[in-house]
């Protein structure tokens, strides 16, 4: 059947979750599983002379779904229509580079770094500068550099690992302390 060889009743309703207006007809070459046919793809189908391909999709130029004048129907897919809206990308700037990135409507009040490298890098609780850290790493213990600076002393030991720094061997803070009694001893 050819979309002008149709000659049922149509009677559409209002979908209220889209604002389309349908109507119901199982038998229909485009209606979905429940039965209901888009007014706006039957009326495309009637402006083409064929039925509409699944992947096809139709448009509303000014916005309305409910003005159905087949001037204001567009055909159009779903990558045609991604690449319409893609000059429409909001352009924010990082915060940890500075450098500006674009970012479609929805996510611009979402994202507020450029990559995900920007984004860990800016979520460190851990800054320090590699020189300082090496001499304090020898001079202080590692629990008590990571308690200066609120982070663990394993984010301390993972940051001397980066960096390559080496760090004092286990028990290295615990030798003093014993010659220190010992020699208190033999006083």
């Amino acid at each position: 059947m050819e979309p002008c060889d149709y000659q049922r009743n149509i009677q559409s309703i209002t979908n209220p979750e889209t604002g389309q207006q349908e109507f119901k007809d199982p038998q229909h070459p485009l209606a979905r599983k429940d039965g209901m046919v888009m007014l706006s793809r039957h009326l495309m189908s009637l402006c083409l002379g064929r039925w509409l391909h699944p992947g096809e999709i139709v448009i509303y130029r000014d916005g309305n779904p409910q003005n159905l004048a087949s001037e204001n129907l567009e055909l159009t897919t779903l990558s045609k229509l991604a690449h319409r809206f893609r000059g429409n990308s909001a352009i924010l700037h990082c915060p940890y580079c500075g450098l500006p990135f674009k970012v479609p409507p929805s996510q611009k009040n979402r994202r507020v770094y450029h990559n995900d490298t920007c984004r860990r890098l800016a979520s460190r609780k851990f800054e320090i500068d590699p020189e300082e850290l090496r001499q304090m790493v020898w001079e202080i213990p590692t629990t008590q550099i990571a308690s200066l600076y609120g982070v663990s002393d394993k984010a301390v030991e993972k940051r001397c690992r980066a960096l390559g720094i080496s760090k004092p061997p286990r028990g290295y803070w615990t030798r003093p302390e014993r010659e220190r009694v010992s020699q208190e001893e033999q006083v």
